[in-house]
């Protein structure tokens, strides 16, 4: 178990001495090769548009008119209160409407020349 491969730890075993490379030495080892000088064009990438990040819409401002106010709601008139009148008795003017106690329509007219006065009709 002496030989070189069975070295305990801590001794020393034989390693190849490093061989000194001199400048000449790296010149000569190493042969420079011609490059071939051939003129190409630069050839540019194209730039893209820029294309900005989609934004979210701004809601519009509110317009500050103020609405007119609601019409008002369309509302039958409750009839006139008739004006109670006796058949016969005269009246003016002529063309006018009434209602006796009992609700006949008259009318105010006259006949024949003579005064106006309530008849139905």
């Amino acid at each position: 178990m002496g030989g070189p491969t069975s070295a305990p730890f801590g001794t020393a075993s034989p390693s190849p001495t490093p061989t000194a490379l001199t400048p000449t030495a790296l010149t000569s080892t190493v042969s420079p090769t011609p490059t071939p000088t051939v003129s190409t064009p630069a050839v540019r990438k194209p730039r893209l548009p820029r294309v900005k990040p989609p934004q979210r819409p701004e809601p519009k401002p509110t317009a500050t008119k103020r609405r007119p106010p609601p019409a008002p709601a369309r509302t039958r008139r409750p009839p006139a209160p008739a004006r109670i009148v006796h058949p016969g008795s005269f009246c003016s003017p002529p063309g006018a409407v009434g209602r006796t106690r009992s609700g006949t329509r008259m009318v105010c007219g006259s006949r024949g020349g003579d005064r106006a006065r309530w008849r139905s009709g």
